[in-house]
């Protein structure tokens, strides 16, 4: 297989010359990055003589594409990636893996079409790649972690998953009465059979848009994942169709904005071929308006949702975050050797612990980073309402964010008495310099914070819920000399109080719960500089102190400080 690959590599830069004389062309692109990370841990509890205190890992890696046009209608690419971690020499430790294949091209100049690696979103309730938690709380302005992370797991194409598999999409206009049909579908495969006990298991789906004018839109909206019979012994069947509808009408004129907009569906969840299996189905509808006054650049909308208890839809519920993993640096800790918990450092700078590919069933979360919504807007069992304001200057010197939710659950979880869940999050970045006349290089400083309560009351003291949870973040982003920056941030959270998780069976079906007891206190305090040699091309050194504390909790309190060096490149 690597021979291949330096094979298909050589043949393309020998015959770029020669391609781009015959009227085809063909060149190289891709990336380069170096991370180290020098961790020194320390337990606050108690002596820990079991930790090791100090830990340097990272890695060299580079990814080399070809990219071939052999006409004016098709475009092939191929990705390979050389990585060697930390440690490696002299060839140990260095793999060579295919990162991404795709072949695209148009028909007939009107049918769009992808084969091999493919970008996919559809609606919020449909198929969507979510933000993991404390995502949009905890922003990562200079993006010096960020963009490895989501550059690494294809989480930068505007919240798409990545699939394997094939997509198509035209249009059609008309001279009256509608103005545009678009239409567009996909399929992929999600878990490929051992061709013993385990059918192929696909995803199929797509929508159908008309644009009835610049007033008017609909759209239809399908997906299902379904197993395919007959690739293994298995006789089972998973079957999981949903299907929405969306509407949005709006109206633009010279100062105002005004729209109106929403989507509502159904889920069915079925096993065929198993005795045992329920079907499960049940509706969802999400209502919204939003008003626009642009000469102040401010917007108000809001939102009532009301999401079924049973509506399931793993294009869009699964999480991107997997409680169920242990970090790779430090994963387990202390005198006692615990598997230590995902923290805020560890979502800054772990791939390991983030989803790839669509579940089958509601994954784990921690409440303590998000309990109303930790599925996203097609979190089950909720209704209420949400409110946004924004507010962006024309000048760019500031833009304000605030959001709240006040929702319940529709049905009780063990009980016949309801949580509620009220939250609030603001979002303010200021650009300085753009309020100094005179100044000519960028200060931006940003901050947010956010607050969640759940409750739910009821005179047996065992089924009271009572979970508090605080976050805050500042960012300072300082353009000292011509391309180089001074970083600096502080985030903090807190999660004092008691709430139950969820254990649900293999049909999605809640069957019992779990006592959750949260007391903890985590901040992260980030000092450094990041230099940008060109537009694809920075250098970056950050401090890091990491400090999880736990004043009432049985597990060890931790610190961690933690020097990274990170360069990034793309060609």
């Amino acid at each position: 297989m690597k021979k291949i690959l330096v094979i298909l590599i050589t043949i393309a830069l020998t015959q770029t010359s020669f391609g781009q004389s015959q009227g085809k062309r063909i060149w190289l692109s891709g990336a380069a990055r170096n991370v180290l990370f020098f961790d020194q841990y320390e337990g606050l509890n108690q002596a820990d003589t079991m930790t090791s205190p100090r830990l340097n890992s990272g890695h060299t890696m580079v990814d080399l594409a070809a990219n071939i046009q052999p006409n004016s209608s098709t475009f092939i690419h191929g990705m390979v990636r050389i990585r060697n971690d930390y440690g490696g020499f002299w060839g140990a430790g260095v793999t060579f893996d295919v990162r991404q294949m795709y072949l695209k091209g148009i028909i007939a100049n009107t049918v769009r079409y992808q084969i091999g690696d493919i970008n996919y979103k559809l609606t919020p309730y449909t198929l969507i790649n979510p933000k993991h938690d404390l995502e949009d709380i905890f922003l990562d302005y200079s993006n010096v972690f960020t963009e490895v992370i989501d550059y690494d797991l294809f989480y930068n194409f505007n919240n798409a998953w990545r699939q394997q598999g094939a997509a198509v999409d035209f249009g059609l206009e008309f001279s009256q009465y509608v103005s545009e049909l678009k239409f567009n579908g996909f399929i992929s495969r999600q878990n490929p059979s051992n061709f013993t006990t385990t059918n192929d298991r696909l995803l199929a789906g797509g929508n159908i848009t008309m644009v009835q004018s610049k007033y008017a839109e609909f759209g239809l909206n399908y997906i299902n994942m379904f197993d395919l019979l007959g690739t293994a012994d298995d006789s089972m069947q998973l079957q999981n169709p949903v299907i929405t509808g969306s509407f949005n009408f709006k109206m633009d004129e010279d100062d105002y904005l005004a729209e109106l907009f929403g989507e509502l569906g159904n889920s069915k969840t079925l096993v065929n071929n198993d005795t045992l299996a329920p079907e499960i189905s049940d509706y969802f509808y999400d209502l919204g308006a939003k008003g626009t006054y642009k000469p102040m650049g401010a917007s108000v909308q809001v939102n009532y949702k009301n999401v079924g208890p049973k509506f399931f839809s793993p294009g869009a519920q699964t999480r991107r975050l997997d409680y169920n993993r242990v970090p790779l640096g430090y994963g387990r800790y202390g005198n006692l050797q615990s598997t230590r918990a995902i923290g805020l450092m560890d979502m800054l700078r772990d791939a390991s612990i983030y989803n790839t590919s669509l579940s089958t069933g509601l994954g784990a979360f921690n409440p303590s980073y998000g309990n109303a919504t930790p599925y996203g807007d097609a979190t089950p069992n909720r209704r209420g309402v949400v409110v946004k304001v924004a507010q962006q200057d024309e000048k760019e010197r500031w833009n304000v964010d605030l959001e709240t939710g006040s929702l319940s659950e529709i049905v009780g979880q063990g009980t016949a008495n309801l949580r509620s869940f009220n939250y609030f999050n603001a979002r303010v970045g200021l650009n300085v310099d753009k309020f100094l006349s005179n100044w000519k290089k960028s200060i931006n400083i940003n901050g947010s914070f956010w607050s969640e309560q759940t409750t739910r009351n009821s005179n047996l003291e065992f089924e009271k819920v009572n979970l508090s949870n605080m976050a805050m973040d500042v960012n300072l982003d300082f353009e000292f000399i011509e391309n180089g920056f001074l970083l600096a941030g502080y985030r903090m959270l807190t999660s004092e109080g008691n709430e139950y998780t969820s254990i649900r069976n293999n049909y999605n079906e809640v069957t019992f719960f779990t006592p959750f007891v949260s007391d903890v206190n985590e901040t992260l305090l980030m000092l450094g500089g990041r230099f940008e040699f060109s537009e694809k091309s920075t250098l970056s050194l950050i401090w890091s102190d990491y400090q999880s504390d736990y004043p009432t909790d049985l597990r060890e309190s931790y610190r961690m400080n933690s020097m990274s060096i990170i360069f990034n490149m793309k060609f």
